[in-house]
């Protein structure tokens, strides 16, 4: 098998007490998040197992979205969870991977925000010295560059970097690096020109795959005609970085609104406790709008209006469970593949072989690309906390697209749900990928199935390596491994014991 080059996880949600690798009290109180829960620590052990039997240099830690929990936690809380998990992977002085990458989300979209804006700042501070003074300032950019070359600057999140410079992790010369929103790599290190990949793997956190992340490009396209159909992928983030942002990320560091804010997430988790949110709001707005005597009438139909639009705005990916993927949600994943994902990885190839840093967004458009054909790609990505492994045939490939979803670490429903868990993605240095199946949430609180390798299957002529070689591992009676299975059983149950707490308490009523 070849060199294990990176290491994939993504949706950790640290600093969320319904993280299973958060550290939770057994009273369902939140824990000390300075500190690693079982779970995280048994994580830990395990991909130091795969590091001793299978990599003999360092690879990089891929954070593919979600990793730190903003919606529903405030910053600081989410930062101390971020450096307890980066410590489980010391030993001693040394650290298990060479480089850390984060791909933001939504739920952490904000980090994207403050490293865009240091970007800029470096870029100006870099290209204002002598002779290379900007006059005409560029726009700020929304998407770094898909295929990256050693040459390249890196672009910094000197927040996350700053927190593990700092003690108790102490990785004095480590930096977290960030791509957004797709970060891809092939097995040439340089392009030559007229030479296309022979293969690519892009990772991206999924949330370009449902509508509601791209609702303000809905709104452009039914209040102003657009121009072109396609788009690329940095417009989509251009278009709707504010709400997603906003939304998703900046909310819920509003103290008492953002405590309302989980508040509100939660009793979504219930129909009739949901009501009581859409009753007291009903009430609140009928008494704004009405006279000094509530109407009824009035906060009836508010009621009405306002239940509308939460069905039309609820049902997100990871809240359905008629499969892996609902009919909705395959539809928008075939959407972001054959749109915006395939046009930015013809874009970059073409920008590589051409030897510039972009192109005339005006004459590649991303319809530019409709008729070009990627390569071979394989597409990680989470989002939707339901971990699979299938080919998809997307429009636009040489080939199918192997599809790995690295599901989601959180306890989120009030019931039992089979296809929710996570996996630990693989890739080697021939893009070979093979993916570990850490958990699947079990049918009632008794053991969840043994850790397995899941991997799409390859014709004769093309044998994955990487997993025939993952599957020696004797995931179900091996320690690390088998303890983890019974670490992650415990910690589901208490979780959603807790869970079902907050959602069925009693909301004040209006007065």
């Amino acid at each position: 098998m070849g060199e294990i080059r990176y290491v994939c996880l993504s949706d950790l949600h640290l600093g969320e007490e319904d993280s299973v690798l958060s550290n939770m009290n057994k009273d369902g109180t939140e824990g000390d998040f300075s500190k690693p829960g079982p779970v995280l620590k048994q994580l830990a052990l395990c991909i130091k197992d795969l590091g001793k039997k299978f990599w003999t240099e360092k690879p990089t830690l891929i954070l593919n979205g979600d990793v730190l929990e903003l919606a529903l936690c405030p910053i600081h809380q989410a930062s101390m969870a971020f450096q307890c998990f980066i410590n489980e992977f010391k030993d001693g002085e040394d650290f298990l991977f060479e480089k850390i990458l984060i791909l933001p989300g939504n739920h952490d979209h904000h980090l994207w925000v403050m490293t865009r804006e240091d970007q800029y700042r470096d870029y100006l501070l870099r290209h204002n010295k002598g002779k290379e003074v900007v006059v005409t300032l560029p726009p700020q950019w929304h998407s770094t560059k898909l295929f990256s070359i050693p040459d390249d600057e890196p672009v910094i999140c000197h927040y996350l970097s700053d927190l593990i410079q700092r003690p108790p992790v102490n990785l004095k010369d480590m930096k977290v690096e960030v791509a957004y929103p797709n970060f891809g790599i092939t097995v040439e290190k340089n392009l030559r020109r007229n030479q296309t990949p022979k293969k690519c793997v892009v990772f991206h956190h999924g949330h370009f795959t449902e509508w509601i992340y791209t609702a303000m490009s809905l709104l452009n396209d039914w209040i102003f005609v657009p121009p072109s159909t396609g788009r690329h992928a940095w417009k989509l983030e251009k278009e709707n970085f504010a709400w997603i942002d906003f939304a998703w990320s900046a909310l819920g560091q509003s103290w008492d609104s953002g405590k309302g804010l989980e508040t509100v997430y939660e009793k979504a988790l219930d129909d009739a406790k949901f009501g009581e949110i859409i009753s007291n709001l009903s009430v609140g707005l009928a008494k704004q709008i009405g006279t000094q005597t509530l109407d009824w009438v009035e906060g009836a139909i508010i009621d009405k209006v306002l239940s509308a639009v939460y069905r039309c705005f609820s049902g997100t990916e990871k809240g359905q469970n008629e499969g892996l993927l609902s009919v909705s949600g395959l539809k928008q994943l075939y959407q972001y593949a054959e749109g915006p994902l395939h046009a930015h990885i013809c874009y970059d190839i073409l920008a590589w072989q051409m030897n510039k840093d972009e192109l005339d967004e005006q004459e590649y458009t991303a319809d530019y690309f409709k008729d070009e054909f990627a390569p071979p790609t394989t597409f990680i990505f989470g989002h939707t906390h339901k971990p699979f492994a299938r080919p998809e045939p997307f429009h636009g490939y040489q080939d199918e697209v192997s599809v790995y979803n690295s599901g989601g670490w959180v306890v989120e429903s009030l019931e039992h749900s089979l296809l929710h868990g996570a996996s630990i993605v693989l890739v080697d240095d021939q893009l070979n990928v093979a993916s570990i199946r850490m958990y699947n949430e079990a049918s009632n609180d008794g053991p969840v199935a043994p850790v397995t390798l899941e991997t799409i299957p390859t014709d004769s002529q093309s044998p994955n390596p990487l997993a025939q070689e993952i599957g020696k591992l004797k995931f179900e009676t091996s320690r690390p491994w088998k303890t983890f299975s019974e670490k992650v059983a415990a910690a589901i149950p208490l979780r959603r014991k807790y869970l079902r707490k907050r959602v069925s308490s009693a909301l004040p009523r209006p007065r």
